[in-house]
């Protein structure tokens, strides 16, 4: 069996609002109505059949996806039943599809927790110095918790705390559309408990799109990166599977991030013995406050995240604006201090602010104690209010459209079918041409999934003007070129089709549903009637109740998951269900 864990070890024109899944008469596909099921949403949640776990947590409902029925290769043997945060997208996705606002929620309740508790954007020498309260590591264990993940036995291991961006704009996507369902009093409002205080659906997706923005796309060239445990690496490659433009463009309707470091108009304060402070942080990422406090109490909002186990210890997200007052009940004497530290990859200090205010003689007085140029710090008159802002040069590299980074991604896929004289593409796109191996240059258990979304922003919107090129990319993948000689017995070969060679991976002796169903559903759009008369029947007849996820599966093999959700979101896909309400 197909051992899918592996492969995701390594898998980490103005789209203006008003363009965004447009509401537009669409010819119903004459296939959809046809195509009947086996498989179904009420079977994949029913937890007799093992694909989603259903539990309580601190009085709260939760749900997870089970990602492999067994265990993950890991170091220290915490692997067991993981969830990984690529499976969450598609509960929260399949959940809205299925107009089930309740197992939403709950999906929705575990990834906060784990995202909140174990989030991070900067990880080295066993400690997190990024924070990234709303991105949930790509694959926990059966306690939720990260651990030491092996891609196989005997690789390299590393802590698996770092997010993956196909998860993070389909869970910010997933949270959009439920937005607008709130919006239009289709499902209720709902809060969830978060480190940033208690949340709509709304505001997790416009915090989210904060950390998508800064995270996970290159800011130099514009194209998504697999996820923020990469690093430097991450700029190198581009998953053409993660392509997800209506998830890229739900994001677009969010404001730009303001990163202006303007001194702001103060609000009056009372008493004069108390300190307001406006702390903005005006970096990529998360600011440790490594001491706060001075000989009174101090008062934060929830931007102010409290570090476990630090007294008067905080961070700040990065692009937000925290707020704390510091009082005291001396009269005539107080004083506050403040060291907010950024801490790149390997733990040292870039870039701080370290300022300490005194009341004294009716006045405040604050002391630079060896900030950094990048930090700045302004004082209201009578000078109870500070304003301390901590900026990175580059900061201005935020003002992007995401429209821009779809272009720019799908510019890099279609270079490939170019330069290889074919409609497919690879696993994994390696822009210096290097690097290659069978699994990142086959067309498989991981691009498949361009096919599913390309086809259903397609559906949804015809007349978008990104929808010419990626209907031209689509078009190729399915053509002569691309797969359509490769379909026989009903069926993609096993492993795939390696897409620089253009030969087969595999064989063609059983179903691929995860290779089948997504293209099945592209050949419904293209109404390429050769590809979908080959596909179909296995597509619509596969039982994900007689392929369970089990504790006997062998290690690693997640495919009883993997073939599950992508029959199913390719059984929404057809039905139409991810269109904006």
């Amino acid at each position: 069996m197909r051992k899918v864990l592996t492969v995701l070890s390594v898998a980490f024109t103005s789209m203006a609002s008003a363009h965004i899944h447009e509401k537009k008469e669409t010819s119903q596909n004459t296939h959809a109505s046809t195509a009947s099921f086996v498989s179904s949403y009420q079977q994949w949640v029913d937890p007799n059949n093992h694909f989603v776990d259903f539990f309580s947590s601190n009085n709260e409902e939760q749900a997870r996806v089970i990602f492999i029925g067994s265990s993950a290769y890991s170091q220290d043997g915490q692997g067991n039943r993981p969830t990984v945060s690529e499976g969450m997208g598609y509960g929260l996705l399949l959940s809205y599809a299925n107009d089930d606002q309740a197992t939403f929620n709950k999906f929705l309740r575990y990834l906060l927790s784990t995202a909140n508790n174990y989030g991070c954007s900067a990880y080295g020498n066993q400690t997190c110095y990024a924070t990234a309260p709303l991105m949930m590591p790509w694959i926990v264990n059966e306690d939720g918790k990260p651990f030491w993940f092996l891609a196989s036995q005997g690789a390299t291991a590393y802590y698996s705390n770092g997010s993956a961006t196909d998860a993070d704009i389909q869970i910010a996507w997933a949270l959009y559309l439920a937005s607008l369902k709130v919006a239009k009093n289709s499902w209720q409002s709902s809060t969830f408990a978060t480190t940033q205080g208690t949340l709509t659906y709304a505001e997790i997706f416009q915090l989210m799109g904060v950390e998508i923005r800064l995270n996970d796309v290159d800011m130099k060239n514009l194209r998504y990166v697999p996820g923020n445990q990469w690093g430097a690496a991450g700029v190198q490659v581009l998953y053409p599977g993660y392509f997800t433009p209506q998830a890229f463009a739900s994001l677009d309707t969010l404001p730009v991030p303001d990163v202006s470091s303007t001194c702001p108009s103060f609000p009056a304060h009372d008493p004069i013995n108390s300190l307001h402070l406006i702390f903005k942080n005006n970096i990529a990422k998360t600011v440790s406050i490594d001491y706060m406090g001075g000989n009174g109490g101090v008062q934060v909002n929830g931007n102010f995240v409290p570090k476990a186990g630090v007294p008067n210890g905080y961070t700040v997200s990065a692009i937000t604006t925290a707020e704390a007052v510091f009082s005291s009940t001396n009269p005539y004497y107080a004083n506050a201090s403040i060291q907010a530290t950024y801490y790149d990859e390997q733990g040292n200090p870039t870039m701080k602010s370290n300022y300490s205010m005194e009341y004294n003689n009716n006045q405040w007085t604050v002391k630079d104690n060896g900030s950094s140029t990048e930090s700045s710090f302004c004082q209201s008159q009578p000078g109870n209010s500070v304003f301390v802002c901590l900026t990175d040069p580059n900061i201005q590299q935020v003002d992007y459209s995401f429209a821009t980074v779809v272009n720019n991604s799908l510019a890099a896929i279609e270079d490939f079918q170019t330069k290889y004289s074919t409609g497919l593409m690879p696993n994994v796109i390696h822009y210096d041409g290097t690097n290659y191996d069978e699994w990142s240059e086959s067309f498989g258990y991981d691009a498949c999934r361009f096919p599913l979304w390309a086809s259903d922003f397609i559906k949804n919107n015809p007349t978008h003007p990104s929808t010419t090129a990626i209907t031209q990319a689509l078009t190729g993948l399915l053509g002569d070129k691309g797969i359509a000689s490769f379909i026989k017995n009903g069926t993609l070969p096993s492993g795939g089709i390696d897409a620089i060679k253009q030969t087969a991976v595999g064989n063609w002796n059983t179903l691929s549903p995860p290779l089948n169903a997504p293209v099945t559903a592209a050949a419904e759009v293209l109404n390429n009637e050769q590809v979908y008369n080959a596909l179909i029947s296995g597509v619509v007849s596969y039982d994900i109740t007689k392929n369970q996820p089990s504790t006997t599966d062998p290690i690693g093999d997640s495919s009883p998951y993997f073939n599950a959700v992508m029959v199913l979101l390719t059984r929404a896909c057809m039905e139409n269900r991810f269109a904006v309400p």
